[in-house]
Order: C-alpha cells, then sequence, then structure tokens
C-alpha cells in the first residue's frame, strides 16, 4: 500500500535556469490549478496531445482536468513544471503524473512537455523526480506507453534504465517501464 504523503504545496520540488536564462521550477499540482492546466492542454499541438493521448484528443474534457488536479495523495501525483511570465503569470510548460494500481504496487505514468519547451532538458529532469516520488511512495514499478516514433521520450527512458519493449497497442507503440528498488530506511 502507498505511503500517503503530500508534497508540500507552496514549496518547489526543484527548480534550474535554462540556458536562456529563464527560471523553470516544479511542484505538486494544486486544486487551483483547473485553469492553468486546461491552457496547458490547449496550447499543445496536435502532435504533442496524440503523443499523450495516444490518439486524436481535440480538447480534454474538464472531467479529465478535474480528476489531475483534485488527485487522490494515496494512490497518484501530479507535478508540474512552472514558469512565471514577466507579468506574474505562471504557465505551466510540463508536467509528469502517475496513477497507481488497487494494490500500490505498480503505477501507470505519463508525461508532457509544451511543444515550445521541448528539447531543452525539461523532461530529463522530471523523470527522476517522478521516479523518486514513486519510489518514496512505496511505488515498486512505473509504466507506460510511447508512441514508436517519440524517439525524445524513448531515449530518455533508456537513459534512465527503463526497459522498451513491443505493446500490445501495435508496432507504434512501445511499452516502458522501470523497476523501482526500495527506497533507503
Amino acid at each position: 500500500m502507498p505511503v500517503s504523503r503530500s508534497w508540500p504545496e507552496s514549496a518547489p520540488i526543484d527548480a534550474w535556469t535554462l540556458a536562456d536564462g529563464r527560471h523553470l521550477f516544479v511542484r505538486a499540482v494544486r486544486d487551483t490549478d483547473a485553469a492553468i492546466a486546461r491552457d496547458f492542454f490547449r496550447s499543445l499541438s496536435p502532435e504533442s496531445r496524440f503523443a499523450r493521448f495516444l490518439g486524436d484528443v481535440r480538447d480534454v474534457p474538464q472531467a479529465r482536468v478535474d480528476r489531475a488536479v483534485h488527485a487522490d495523495p494515496a494512490r497518484e501525483l501530479t507535478l508540474v513544471v512552472c514558469h512565471d511570465e514577466p507579468d506574474g503569470t505562471q504557465v505551466v510548460v510540463g508536467g509528469v503524473r502517475y496513477v497507481a494500481d488497487a494494490e500500490g504496487v505498480a503505477a501507470e505514468f505519463a508525461m508532457t512537455i509544451a511543444d515550445a519547451w521541448q528539447n531543452r532538458g525539461i523532461g530529463t529532469r522530471l523523470l527522476p523526480l517522478l521516479e523518486n516520488a514513486a519510489r518514496q511512495h512505496g511505488i515498486e514499478r512505473l509504466y507506460g506507453l510511447v508512441l514508436a516514433d517519440n524517439l525524445r521520450m524513448l531515449g530518455i527512458c533508456r537513459r534512465r534504465g527503463w526497459t522498451i519493449a513491443p505493446s500490445e497497442e501495435g508496432a507504434g507503440v512501445r511499452a516502458v517501464s522501470l523497476e523501482i528498488a526500495a527506497a533507503p530506511s
């Protein structure tokens, strides 16, 4: 059974500065993030939405947004990467999420980076944070599906030691998984 642990809402989990000088920070999603989460999904290109949902999704239903921002802390975690605009507006530029099975042993994950922010190392920094959080919550295995032509995501997984295999979903999809060692006591 996963450990019920919430991330501090106000504290960033990670922060860094990109080569262009822009500051990014990672935090747990908040109940109040529905509007910026919807804006994030609407900002994605059709290709990025297809890669995230493995299908043609024109808009994200409000129910899905609500589930993402009102996660059950015993089974789910959503981390968002944010950037503060000069006018003080906070913009989500990426996110990663897992949802554990009923036993809390394995969890399906998904990650999305906004088109304009891809190829900047965000996914490379974000995936280890999710792995660590899963480990701390007692998850033993992360898994998911990635399009076979999503070479960047597959590369991140490969470099992190994930197993990549053909998927039952067809030739255009790969199954990725990571066995997670228990957190040291």
